[in-house]
């Protein structure tokens, strides 16, 4: 009678057990990163479902908190580095679940990097109600290792451009965009970008990281500065050049114009070139500069005044002639420019002008100068298209 007791005991025990039995798997996080989105799907299945990692939202009641329609609310959590959670339960009372599909797993880090695991084994840990451990697993752990290849495309064509595939981007000269690989089935990778009408592609296998250097571009006029100041490039584009340096203009589709005018400024003046752009570079070297105008005094008496007039004009444009850091700035008659320095020039002595910053156009001057005495010296029409020298006598004298 005792015996069988015992054995009634045992029995209850057992099934006690059997019944209590809790059988999960984890999956742990020890990329280095915040975890904020988890995926899995069956092996053999293409689609990845609902975030996994959410939890309906309750009250401080413990119920469910709903929406106007009835719906529950569910909240995401993030996995920190080196924290993991319940992802797989099974509810039977089989001490060794059966039938449980092999996993895809896929996680995302807080800055869109994706990690991935194919074809996982489900192995679930078994706890029953008095703490033992029936049947023990390791969590499904997820590394650097897991990281899907990521494409980097470093622009290097000169120019911003629009990148069209694997994914949109408009990225500027010199920068990078990145890309990661979404299935481990798509390893052959179409890049596309555009410069204005022109578009360029290129395949890459993406098996592991890499950086694919983007150099193709439409053919282009490279502007060099040799005018031996800061020039401003205003048609077709907008841009300041210093001395000794350069832009690039690309053609703006296959059927464009070839002919192509470049204006640009220095100072007050402006200057047109043309240059044919076809289907190579073309280098169009900028040489052409407002002159130096030499203005030499052998009238005898001390020059203070210089003026300058478009000829035939009935007044003179321009006022008092100062020197500032070595360029000539005109005032207009009977105002004083801030900063100036008024300049004059002895007999014998003379003064380099820049014309640079007047305000007249063309080539063609009427050229003034007083005298402190008030007299007038005069030469008319002279043209200046290059560094000059002009020496005033008394034989200018009106």
């Amino acid at each position: 009678m005792k015996r069988q007791f015992i054995t009634i005991v045992l029995s209850i025990v057992f099934v006690t057990g059997f019944i209590g039995c809790s059988h999960t798997q984890t999956i742990k996080n020890d990329t280095g990163t915040t975890v904020v989105e988890v995926y899995y799907r069956d092996t053999g299945t293409t689609n990845w479902g609902n975030v996994k990692n959410a939890r309906a939202r309750r009250n401080s009641e413990g119920q469910y908190v709903l929406t106007s329609d009835g719906q529950r609310i569910y909240d995401r959590f993030n996995m920190n580095n080196g924290t993991q959670f319940v992802y797989f339960t099974d509810q039977s009372l089989s001490k060794t679940p059966k039938g449980t599909k092999n996993k895809d797993i896929r996680i995302v880090d807080s800055n869109g990097i994706i990690y991935t695991k194919l074809n996982v084994p489900i192995r679930f840990k078994s706890v029953n109600y008095f703490g033992g451990v029936i049947n023990d697993s390791s969590p499904i752990v997820f590394t650097v290792q897991d990281r899907l290849p990521v494409l980097t495309m470093h622009n290097q064509t000169g120019f911003p451009i629009r990148i069209i595939t694997p994914g949109t981007f408009s990225t500027a000269n010199e920068d990078r965009a990145y890309w990661q690989l979404r299935e481990l089935n798509q390893q052959n990778v179409s890049v596309s970008y555009s410069i204005n009408d022109y578009t360029f592609t290129q395949n890459v296998n993406l098996n592991a990281d890499v950086t694919l250097t983007l150099t193709e571009r439409p053919p282009t006029i490279i502007v060099v500065n040799n005018t031996g100041y800061p020039v401003s490039v205003t048609r077709p584009f907008n841009q300041a050049i210093v001395d000794g340096e350069r832009s690039l203009y690309p053609k703006q589709s296959r059927t464009a114009n070839p002919l192509h005018s470049i204006i640009y400024r220095i100072g007050n003046a402006e200057y047109t070139e043309q240059v044919t752009l076809n289907n190579d570079d073309v280098t169009l070297t900028l040489t052409r500069r407002p002159p130096v105008v030499t203005i030499v005094n052998n009238v005898g008496v001390t020059i203070n005044f210089i003026f300058l007039r478009t000829p035939g004009s009935p007044n003179w444009e321009g006022g008092n002639i100062v020197i500032r850091n070595g360029s000539v700035h005109l005032a207009a008659t009977g105002t004083a420019q801030t900063g100036d320095i008024s300049g004059s020039i002895v007999n014998r002595d003379n003064m380099r002008l820049w014309l640079g910053n007047i305000r007249l156009t063309g080539d063609r001057f009427d050229i003034r100068i007083d005298d402190v005495q008030g007299n007038t010296y005069v030469k008319s029409n002279v043209q200046i298209t290059s560094d000059m020298t002009l020496t005033f006598t008394q034989s200018d004298k009106r």
